[in-house]
C-alpha cells in the first residue's frame, strides 16, 4: 500500500497543472512512500516544480524534473533537469510555543519569503537569494541553539547535522576517534516523517543500529552547551539514547559523543 505526503496549499498553485510524485528515501519495511508535489507541465517529460518540497531532497522550487513512468505510478520524479537556484529549508516547531511562531512568522515577513505548513509543527521555506539564505540560517541557527526550534536544508543534497521533533534525529555519526565536526554527516535524510508514531520508531530503530554496527561515535545533537549534560531526554529520543546504552555505548559530556565500548 503507497502512502502519501500531500501539499494543501502549494505556492505557485495557480501557476501549476499536474501533480506528480517523488519517492521519500528509507520507507519503513515493506512500505512504499510519495511525497505528491505541484508542477507545471512543460512537455511529456518536463515538468516546473510549484510548491516547496516536506519531505523530498534534491529538488526546490522552479527546478525543471525530469518525470516518466515506473512501475505503478506514470509520473515519478527522476531527477533535476535544470535547477532554479533556490533553495529549500525546514524548520520544526513541534512543542514551540507562541512566542517562537510569532518570531519565526516575523523573519519570513520581514524577508517576504515563500513558505508551506505541514500539521503539526512543520515550515517548510523557499529561499531565491543567496544572502538571504545565509540570513534566514543565521536566524534558524541562532533559535535552535536555544532550542526553540530545529532546521535543515532540504534542496540539492545539503543536509545540514540538524534534526527533526517528528522522528527525533539527534545522531550524527562521526570518524572513529575525531571529536571534531568534520565530514560528520546527518541521518536526517534518511528519516522522513511517515505520519505515525510506530512507522517513525521502527524507521528511527533500524537506522540507528545499522549506525551502532559501524562503531564509528555518534554525537549526540541536543545537549547543554554549557555543561554537555543531556536534555530533552523525552518520546523518541529517550528511546534511542536507551537503545545506545543497552548495547553497551557510553557518552561522554566534554565531546558530546556516544562510544561503543571496549
Amino acid at each position: 500500500m503507497a502512502h502519501f505526503v500531500v501539499h494543501d496549499r502549494p505556492v505557485w498553485r495557480s501557476r501549476s497543472t499536474s501533480v506528480i510524485r517523488a519517492t521519500i528515501p528509507s520507507p519503513p519495511e515493506d512500505q512504499a512512500w510519495f511525497e505528491q508535489l505541484w508542477a507545471r507541465k512543460i512537455d511529456d517529460h518536463l515538468y516546473e516544480l510549484c510548491c516547496i518540497p516536506f519531505a523530498t531532497y534534491d529538488y526546490a522550487l522552479g527546478d525543471i524534473l525530469d518525470v516518466a513512468p515506473s512501475g505503478e505510478s506514470t509520473h515519478l520524479v527522476h531527477g533535476v533537469v535544470e535547477h532554479s537556484g533556490r533553495s529549500v529549508f525546514r524548520a520544526w516547531l513541534a512543542g514551540a510555543d507562541k512566542a517562537t511562531w510569532d518570531e519565526l512568522e516575523e523573519i519570513l515577513r520581514f524577508r517576504r519569503l515563500k513558505y508551506e505548513f505541514r500539521k503539526p509543527a512543520l515550515v517548510t521555506i523557499d529561499v531565491a537569494d543567496d544572502v538571504v539564505a545565509h540570513e534566514l540560517e543565521a536566524e534558524l541557527a541562532k533559535l535552535q541553539t536555544e532550542g526553540r526550534l530545529r532546521y535543515e536544508h532540504g534542496s540539492h543534497g545539503y543536509k545540514p547535522p540538524l534534526a527533526s521533533p517528528e522522528t527525533s534525529v539527534k545522531w550524527r555519526p562521526t570518524p572513529a576517534g575525531d571529536a571534531s565536526f568534520h565530514d560528520e554527516r546527518t541521518l536526517l535524510g534518511q528519516l522522513p516523517d511517515f505520519g505515525s508514531e510506530d512507522a517513525n520508531w521502527a524507521q528511527n530503530e533500524r537506522i540507528l543500529l545499522q549506525e551502532m554496527q559501524t562503531g564509528n561515535p555518534i554525537r549526540d545533537g541536543s545537549v547543554d552547551p554549557h555543561t554537555g549534560a543531556l536534555i530533552n531526554n523525552t518520546g523518541f529520543l529517550a528511546r534511542q539514547r536507551s537503545l545506545l546504552q543497552s548495547g553497551g555505548w557510553s557518552y561522554d559530556p566534554t565531546t558530546h559523543l556516544w562510544s561503543p565500548g571496549v
